[in-house]
């Protein structure tokens, strides 16, 4: 038996009156149904669900152990007779014998519970408190009402619903790889030929993350760091076969300029083709706190297409070649 339910409970305590040799009858609800139906058979058992049960969670939330409170009467009918024991204060009835048996029938049921419901892993949680009822019913009966708190076992049982529904696991959006960008359908192809531009970061004076071209100084050039509005664009070069085109942000005219020239990139002293070109491309896009060009199909002089990869193209790893191994001669 997995689980022990009310049902169960109430079908042990209707066992244990019949297989009492004392008790004659059994019900279950509130008193005030006793006899409404029928007439009970004296003596008998009666019980009732309180509204003190508890499923104690508050101090441990792993478990979830139900403590069930009942309502337990063991009743008797009064009969009009000598009461041979009236130094008590009884009157001519047996009411004092009603409470001494009925006590024994508490007794009983207290065994019951500890020697059989027991190892089903039904205990008593609280001590047993009872008092006496006298004449207190419209069947003139007396007897005890006893107050008890059986604690059930845990039970880690699977519950009777469909699983949740897994939550939905969003699909991120690719962002695209800024390493470099390829540019298409070009109407300018010696100043901004078709081709993949790749970042560069090198320059005379050693290395860059980010620069701008300055036309607004005496001499014209490339200038490393942060541009003076604060912001930090990176510049590209791509190598057609015969120029190096070099794009990088135009901080005198706020757009990004094509750069073509011989023998090396802009950014490493190379020589002036005699191409260069303002493109009417002011876009940017931030990535890591960086300016890149921005990713679209320009329509303004000159025409063309910028687009970046969505994934980074792999390095070729570069192949390290071993010395050969100088034999060790052998002494003979």
């Amino acid at each position: 038996m997995n689980i022990i339910t009310i049902n169960q409970l109430v079908s042990w305590f209707q066992s244990f009156q019949e297989r009492h040799f004392f008790l004659k009858d059994f019900g279950f609800g509130e008193p005030y149904d006793i006899g409404v139906s029928r007439q009970m058979n004296f003596p008998y058992m009666w019980i009732n669900l309180n509204d003190d049960s508890v499923i104690p969670v508050a101090s441990n939330n792993k478990t979830a152990i139900p403590e069930i409170s009942f309502t337990v009467l063991f009743m008797d009918k009064i009969n009009d007779q000598d009461n041979y024991l009236d130094t008590n204060g009884f009157p001519s009835d047996n009411s004092q014998e009603i409470l001494s048996d009925c006590l024994q029938y508490l007794q009983d049921l207290i065994t019951e519970v500890q020697s059989h419901w027991q190892p089903y892993g039904v205990l008593f949680s609280q001590d047993i408190s009872f008092f006496p009822v006298i004449d207190d019913t419209t069947d003139k009966s007396t007897g005890i009402n006893a107050r008890v708190v059986l604690r059930l076992k845990q039970v880690n049982c699977i519950i009777p619903v469909s699983p949740i529904p897994p939550t939905p696991t969003p699909t991120p959006t690719p962002l695209p790889c800024y390493n470099s960008f390829t540019i298409t359908n070009s109407t300018l192809p010696n100043t901004l030929p078709n081709g993949i531009y790749e970042e560069l970061n090198t320059y005379t004076g050693g290395t860059f993350t980010s620069g701008y071209f300055d036309l607004s100084l005496p001499s014209a050039k490339f200038i490393p760091g942060i541009a003076p509005d604060g912001k930090e664009y990176k510049v590209f070069g791509y190598y057609s076969g015969t120029r190096y085109i070099t794009y990088l942000w135009n901080i005198s005219q706020g757009r990004w300029r094509s750069m073509a020239t011989t023998g090396n990139y802009y950014t490493l002293n190379g020589t002036f083709a005699g191409s260069t070109g303002n493109v009417q491309a002011s876009g940017s896009t931030i990535y890591n706190g960086y300016e890149y060009p921005e990713e679209k199909a320009y329509t303004a002089f000159p025409v063309f297409t910028i687009t970046y990869p969505l994934v980074c193209p792999t390095p070729t790893p570069t192949q390290t070649s071993s010395a050969t191994p100088t034999p060790t001669p052998t002494l003979t």
